[in-house]
This record gives structure tokens, sequence and C-alpha cells, in this order.
């Protein structure tokens, strides 16, 4: 960083050209943190959709024997196909990816455990 005197020592083209040289460092900056700052909060937001999973499957595990996070999980995800492409919609729509992925796994692992229990013919 330059100091106030060398700032002082500077003239209008020197200033104007360093300040446009910040400018462009900064959007540079800005342009290369975008897609993984995007990438965390999508991440963020799964977790949190398997987080409140867990919370739902504490206290209301299943209502008329569906379960309830993966129901709610698979709404909140066919819902934000309505409004795709925005930044919040997106990350809403992955947090009930999150929300249904453990219902998911549960179906899954409960058919392959049944699947394979069965004699063999």
């Amino acid at each position: 960083m330059a100091d106030l005197a060398t700032l002082r020592d500077m003239s209008k083209d020197e200033l104007i050209s360093g300040l446009a040289r910040a400018k462009a460092a900064a959007i540079n900056l800005r342009e290369k943190l975008e897609a993984p700052m995007a990438q965390g909060a999508s991440t963020l937001a799964g977790w949190g959709g398997g987080v409140a999973s867990g919370l739902i499957r504490a206290f209301i595990p299943e209502v008329f024997g569906l379960p309830v996070d993966g129901t709610l999980g698979v709404l909140t995800s066919l819902l934000c196909l309505l409004k795709a492409g925005d930044s919040l919609v997106d990350a809403t729509a992955v947090f009930g990816v999150g929300l249904a992925a453990p219902a998911f796994s549960r179906g899954t692992e409960a058919i392959v455990k049944n699947w394979m229990a069965q004699p063999k013919a």
C-alpha cells in the first residue's frame, strides 16, 4: 500500500490509473468468489434441510403413514421448480432436497433389506 506521502506525490493520471487497477482487482475478486459463495450457500441449505429432517423425525415422524420430512422436502423442492433460477428459491429447493434425502435413504434401505431377506428360488 502506498503511504500518504507517496499518494501526495502522484499525478492525477497516476491516481486515476491506480484507482482503476484497484477497482478491476475488486471486481475480479468478487467474480472469483461468486461461484464458491453460491456453492457454500447451497451446501449450508442442504445441511440445514438434513438438520430440519432430524428435528421433524424427533417430534412428528409420520402422518397417515407418510414420513413428514420426506413429504415436506419433496413438496418444497417441487414448488421451487416454479421459480427456478432465483438464488433464494434455488437455496430453498436444496433445503427441500436435504429435508427429503433422509426419507429416501430410509425407504431405499427398507426396500433393499426386504429384497435381500426374501428366500432364494
